[in-house]
């Protein structure tokens, strides 16, 4: 597959750390795009939509579902991230999607983004 034709992933995430090692986790795969801020994030959306969403919880916050507005759900996948175990499920019912704690294992990750992207 070309890197053109590769699907897009948008990583939201302020830790530089941990948004490289997703972005490396997933460059096989997608065509990795990072926004550190929400407002970074929206203003990414309105340029079109990725194929895959990844929202660290903790940066997102309150303003989780102003970013969640900005995502037509048939055409993207997401997955939440946090370092809260117990907030995962809560993330789950609440926006209806994958999540996953953080620190991110690999097997955890691809499972949450197959997940999300079979819709």
């Amino acid at each position: 597959m070309s890197a053109t034709s590769r699907r897009t992933a948008l990583v939201v995430e302020d830790d530089p750390q941990t948004s490289d090692a997703i972005q490396e986790e997933l460059a096989t795969a997608f065509r990795v795009e990072c926004a550190n801020s929400t407002p970074a994030a929206i203003a990414r959306l309105q340029r079109g939509a990725p194929d895959l969403l990844l929202i660290d919880c903790s940066l997102a916050g309150d303003r989780i579902s102003e970013l969640v507005a900005h995502v037509d759900r048939t055409r993207t996948g997401m997955v939440l991230l946090s370092c809260n175990p117990e907030l995962v499920p809560l993330l789950f019912a609440l926006v209806g999607c994958a999540a996953v704690h953080k620190p991110l294992a690999t097997d955890r990750l691809w499972a949450a983004i197959d997940n999300a992207l079979q819709g």
